[in-house]
């Protein structure tokens, strides 16, 4: 025997698409604080224009020396 989808209900559609009200609540950094603890950093640091793109640094230097 093959089964396949099974012919919804409306009475069972009409009851599961009803949700509860939506509470809005904003909590003060202090109750965040002691609920989730404080804040992690993400661990990235901003790295400079050197760091980022050594060659360029390397370039400017070899720019400097041939012009003088």
């Amino acid at each position: 025997m093959r089964q396949g989808s099974p012919i919804p209900r409306r009475e069972n559609e009409l009851r599961a698409t009803w949700s509860g009200p939506v509470i809005t609540y904003y909590m003060s950094p202090e109750e965040i604080a002691a609920k989730y603890g404080p804040p992690v950093p993400s661990g990235k640091k901003k790295r400079t224009i050197n760091e980022t793109l050594p060659h360029l640094e390397a370039r400017q230097k070899k720019e400097e020396k041939s012009m003088t």
